[in-house]
């Protein structure tokens, strides 16, 4: 979007075709004469009906370079924060700075584009958000310069570097490994940092041990994990920080927060926790070692994610985890009111041998199932060619996980003791 275009979204002439064709093929929208910048608008807020509502309400002005990165409502509301004042580095759309907005009781944004900071201003001025104060500057000259001491600084840096996606905080825009040095313990003693669904979650804490206590929260929505928040926290002991005090990395603590519809769930390990799974649990397991499960749990995303699954296995106290991505077997029928596990009774468990599954699922009349593949080498269209699956769905579920097939059926849990808390 540039400048001329943002001039006519303003009028009220383009805000009246925006609002009369809401909801309409963009397509169609442009065949009958409308103008592109105008089509464009409807499309993307046609995508905020359900990732942010408030922006699709107010018929807000959407960049699209900028509504790609955003932040979901769902995920942005799952953050418990809230204080007096709040500093997000990275505004963009400013959807977290909204959110953050109804925490705080100031909120102050950073925008280094001129005009993304004036479609921002004008956004949040339509959602009477009027304790967000949008500065139009460069992140990192801002922290050098700034003398204010803030409850939180947030920061959400662009993970796209010439036109390619870049998971690495090294290579995002700013480079938080640099800038975090500058924020913790100066002019906040907490310091939040959106990073991508596939950044390693042992990273944090050797990157950012140093500065003080490292966590990490792992979110997933509806089945997709859509980002790791990594949360540091200034910790002095007489006037040294704690990092630097001992020279050595503060162990993180690892959250889990899973999202499905309206329900969310948070779980929490501690580093002693994930230590003693990992040292507990091998990494694969044999089918020997597999004989009498008669349950299959199949771990949320954001689980697998922050590799915590092993721990899961080791609360429930008689299961083994088939892979570190792949699913849990129990020999008992697993009590829980997780929504973070989907359980499953084992049916029949086979080997990956392609001609004899065929042969087998076709003597036993099943040609409809979904699969599911958990740290499984086989493409799910060729698997499905494979087995003679003809359709997806049924009451039938192929589980795949490492070399074995589980043909299983999906069952309730039941909700009489969790093995999450």
């Amino acid at each position: 979007m540039n400048r001329a275009e943002f001039d006519y979204l303003l009028t009220d002439d383009a805000r009246k075709a925006i609002a009369k064709n809401l909801g309409k093929d963009p397509l169609k929208a442009a065949l009958s004469g409308l103008p592109a910048v105008i089509c464009t608008q409807l499309k993307l807020l046609e995508r905020c009906r359900t990732k942010l509502p408030e922006y699709y309400e107010h018929l807000c002005i959407i960049p699209e370079v900028s509504f790609e990165q955003s932040s979901s409502r769902q995920t942005a509301l799952s953050r418990e924060l809230k204080g007096k004042q709040a500093l997000d580095l990275t505004c963009g759309l400013g959807c977290d700075a909204l959110h953050l907005s109804k925490r705080f009781d100031r909120v102050v944004t950073v925008e280094k584009d001129e005009l993304l900071a004036k479609i921002a201003r004008h956004n949040f001025a339509l959602m009477g958000c009027d304790n967000i104060e949008v500065v139009t500057a460069d992140s990192e000259e801002y922290v050098e310069d700034i003398t204010e001491h803030f409850d939180v600084v947030f920061a959400d840096p662009a993970r796209r570097s010439q036109g390619k996606r870049v998971f690495l905080l090294e290579d995002c825009s700013p480079d938080m490994t640099r800038l975090a040095e500058k924020i913790v313990g100066r002019i906040s003693d907490r310091l939040i940092i959106k990073a991508s669904p596939l950044f390693d979650v042992e990273e944090p804490s050797r990157i950012f041990g140093h500065l003080g206590t490292v966590s990490t929260e792992s979110v997933s929505v509806d089945g997709e994990c859509k980002e790791l928040v990594i949360d540091i926290t200034a910790e002095k002991i007489g006037n040294d920080m704690a990092g630097e005090k001992y020279g050595t990395e503060l162990q993180a603590t690892r959250n889990v927060t899973v999202i499905h519809g309206d329900i969310i769930e948070k779980l929490s390990f501690t580093a002693d926790e994930t230590e003693a799974a990992k040292r507990y649990y091998k990494d694969d397991v044999t089918d020997v070692e597999t004989d009498g499960y008669e349950w299959l749990l199949l771990p949320d995303a954001a689980l697998t994610q922050s590799r915590t699954t092993h721990c899961i296995a080791r609360r429930m106290g008689d299961a083994v985890v088939t892979s570190a991505h792949g699913v849990i077997l129990s020999r008992h029928r697993p009590q829980s009111d997780t929504i973070a596990l989907r359980c499953f009774k084992i049916v029949s468990r086979q080997r990956y041998k392609p001609k004899e599954l065929k042969k087998w699922l076709a003597t036993n009349g099943v040609d409809t199932a979904t699969i599911i593949k958990r740290d499984f080498a086989v493409d799910t269209a060729l698997l499905r060619r494979q087995l003679g699956i003809k359709k997806e769905g049924g009451g039938h579920y192929i589980i795949a996980s490492g070399k074995t097939l589980y043909l299983a059926e999906l069952q309730p849990l039941s909700p009489t003791q969790s093995v999450t808390e």
